[in-house]
């Protein structure tokens, strides 16, 4: 009786980011993250293959970024950081208590069946998740119901110990769930009293400039000149699949000549200029001064 309203559901899902596909990448079956691949990226992705020569025409923040993810696989690709990764990813999913409790107890969790098969299939997926260069707590959240199965357990184990007084044992059992959601609570009020991330800060400003272009009206084009000092990792730059239709585009300021191209493919638009020297600084936001991008008078020769 659901699957019809359920299969409705999967198609205008998949319609949907096929469309998107289509006005990134031009094709409804090539996924973004492959365009990106090919266009910039040199870290390989499984550990086995080796390393891209750094595609033609990257610019200054494009290249420091290609080669901090280079120099940050080959971190991650060694044993030591990503079993302590793994670890901390696990402390993430089940908290710090029961994470260790956890894995103490595996030797007596798996032995019933369906345990043995969590464990297995969870184990499998770990090592999978091994034969990346890169790592990042999400990569692993698939396994999250895995290893909350094991957790669970876990605790079940320990609530129905053979040993008296088995009271005891049932009221560690829930101490240690107490432990967990005590520690949840603790960490979401140091979320909460936490400052404003860089990434956080930078995503408003460019929110900030987006929604007063928007609010003037017309057509706009942003360009972005980062100084020697912005980190790579606060990209101003970005775009929604229907580029041309945007009201506001967003382009870098590399030199006048490539700007002027932008301009020529956008006419009509109003220029502005974003100036960012660092991300530690506020950025200086204003209209392109006309003029500015005028082409340099020929030398004369003597």
């Amino acid at each position: 009786r659901g699957a019809g309203p359920a299969a409705a559901v999967r198609a205008r899902a998949a319609g949907g980011v096929a469309l998107y596909t289509l006005g990134v990448a031009g094709d409804p079956f090539r996924v973004p993250y492959l365009e990106y691949r090919e266009q910039y990226q040199v870290l390989p992705i499984f550990q086995w293959q080796a390393v891209r020569e750094e595609p033609p025409g990257l610019n200054r923040m494009m290249r420091e970024y290609a080669q901090w993810e280079l120099a940050a696989g080959r971190h991650h690709s060694r044993p030591g950081p990503r079993v302590r990764e793994v670890y901390r990813t696990l402390v993430f999913m089940v908290g710090p208590v029961l994470a260790p409790a956890m894995l103490l107890l595996l030797p007596w969790t798996a032995r019933q069946r369906w345990m043995l098969f969590a464990l297995g299939a969870f184990a499998l997926f770990l090592a999978g998740s091994m034969l990346s260069t890169f790592f990042q707590t999400h990569y692993l959240s698939p396994g999250a119901g895995l290893a909350v199965i094991l957790a669970t357990g876990a605790l079940r184990r320990i609530g129905a110990a053979p040993l008296r007084p088995r009271r005891l044992w049932r009221a560690l059992a829930l101490a240690l769930v107490g432990a967990t959601l005590g520690a949840a609570a603790l960490a979401w009020a140091g979320e909460a009293r936490a400052p404003e991330r860089m990434m956080e800060h930078w995503a408003k400003v460019r929110d900030e400039v987006r929604t007063t272009l928007e609010r003037e009206g017309g057509r706009h084009i942003v360009f972005v000149r980062y100084g020697a000092g912005h980190t790579c990792h606060v990209e101003l730059v970005y775009n929604g699949a229907d580029v041309d239709a945007a009201p506001v585009v967003w382009a870098r300021l590399l030199d006048p000549e490539e700007a002027r191209r932008v301009l020529a493919h956008y006419p009509g638009r109003r220029a502005w200029v974003l100036d960012s020297q660092s991300e530690r600084q506020e950025p200086n936001f204003g209209e392109l001064p006309p003029g500015a991008l005028a082409p340099a008078p020929p030398a004369v020769g003597h």
